[in-house]
C-alpha cells in the first residue's frame, strides 16, 4: 500500500534514535522533562511542498502538530511544513 500525502503535508514514519545517531545538540523544546517534539524520517512529501527534504531524511517535528496513525503495525504522522524544524544530514 502506498500512502500519499496532499498537498503541502509531509509523511513521516516514527524512528527511535541510537546513541550513534543522538545530535550533539537538543531542541529548546526538549530540554524539559516533557518531551514536545518527535523524530521521523521522511516517507512521502506532497506536490506543493516547499521544503527542500526527500524520501528518507531524518527530521524532527512538533509533537502537537501532525495527525498521528497506525499502519500495519507502524506509526506515522503527517504535518504541514510548519510543523517540521530539523533535518539531520550527514556532511
Amino acid at each position: 500500500m502506498q500512502i500519499i500525502p496532499l498537498g503541502n503535508k509531509i509523511l513521516c514514519e516514527a524512528v527511535e534514535e541510537t546513541k550513534k545517531e543522538r545530535p550533539s545538540f537538543r531542541p529548546e523544546t526538549e530540554r524539559d522533562d516533557k518531551k514536545k517534539s518527535e523524530r521521523g524520517r521522511v516517507v512521502a512529501i506532497g506536490d506543493e511542498c516547499k521544503l527542500k527534504l526527500k524520501k528518507g531524511d531524518i527530521v524532527y517535528y512538533q509533537k502537537f502538530g501532525p495527525e498521528y496513525f497506525k499502519i500495519n503495525d507502524k506509526e506515522y504522522a503527517c504535518g504541514i511544513e510548519d510543523d517540521f524544524f530539523v533535518v539531520l544530514k550527514d556532511k
